[in-house]
């Protein structure tokens, strides 16, 4: 890891995950995240419940683009490193030696927490990130912004959105602040999580200061849920979104960024093999509980 300045003179983080080579295995529940230019310029992130990752400039040509994809993990030591690590010499990360796996799929689709722009009733997604800086990196969270921007769209748009991961939590929050040549943009975005074909469990609910969704599906036998948060003042309408084409299916939130464009939410995901959160009915009163904090 090393330091270095910002164009706005903030001192920013910058790390790169050691996946050729595992120097030491780390045991104590951390936030943590960083940049891994050897895995097409993947951007991972993790705390002692979680972990994610979103898709960099290696990818811009891919159908992969600004979905966030879940790691499953059911321990609650940072494992980021050492599955790159394992995965580079051979040792897939997508099956479970014991620790969790990424069987989850992103695709083209919003993933776990997306955001896109929500342009005539569609999702108008952006591409992989463009730059990223780590602002805070553990042991206790990680901060770290990213950058975004929409191509092929009228109006130039672009999106920076800051991350916050804390230990303890299933859920990252995000606060997004979306552009419109160069000037911040009052305008209508949806927030949402994949359902898979429409094989999710869809639930939604409105309390009194926010709004949450939320997917509950199997995978492999077990059970995975996802889910999002927005605050009422910025919320417009919840949308289920079927289709047959692959990746396209989500239920989202709609939702309405204020007069300098920003809107923060909250999102992500609980695995039933963790052994904390292991009926739908645990995770919608997580999301509840949360909601009302």
């Amino acid at each position: 890891m090393f330091s270095s300045l910002c164009s706005k003179g903030c001192l920013v983080l910058v790390a790169l995950c050691a996946v050729t080579e595992l120097t030491a295995e780390k045991t104590k529940p951390a936030a943590y995240a960083c940049f891994v230019p050897e895995r097409k310029d993947d951007f991972a992130f993790e705390n002692d419940k979680v972990a994610f990752r979103i898709y960099g400039p290696a990818l811009k040509d891919s159908v992969e683009n600004s979905g966030i994809d879940c790691w499953l993990k059911r321990v609650d030591y940072p494992i980021i490193d050492k599955w790159y690590a394992e995965n580079a010499a051979g040792k897939s990360y997508h099956k479970d030696h014991g620790e969790g796996y990424d069987p989850y799929s992103v695709g083209s689709s919003l993933g776990c927490g997306g955001l896109a722009l929500w342009v005539d009733g569609k999702l108008a997604q952006s591409n992989v990130f463009k730059n990223y800086r780590i602002i805070e990196n553990g042991p206790t969270r990680t901060v770290f912004e990213i950058d975004y921007a929409w191509e092929n769209l009228e109006g130039d748009f672009t999106e920076t959105r800051r991350f916050t991961l804390a230990l303890g939590s299933q859920l990252f929050k995000a606060e997004s602040q979306i552009f419109s040549k160069g000037q911040p943009a009052q305008t209508t975005v949806a927030i949402g999580i994949a359902t898979h074909g429409g094989k999710a469990i869809v639930s939604a609910n409105t309390l009194q200061n926010s709004v949450w969704i939320s997917g509950w599906e199997s995978i492999h036998g077990a059970q995975l849920g996802t889910g999002a948060i927005i605050p009422i003042k910025n919320y417009s309408s919840t949308q289920i979104i079927d289709s047959d084409k692959s990746d396209r299916s989500h239920i989202a939130l709609i939702a309405n960024t204020d007069r300098e464009g920003r809107i923060a939410y909250h999102a992500g995901f609980a695995w039933s093999k963790a052994g904390e959160i292991v009926h739908l009915e645990d995770w919608i009163q997580y999301l509840s509980t949360f909601s009302e904090k």
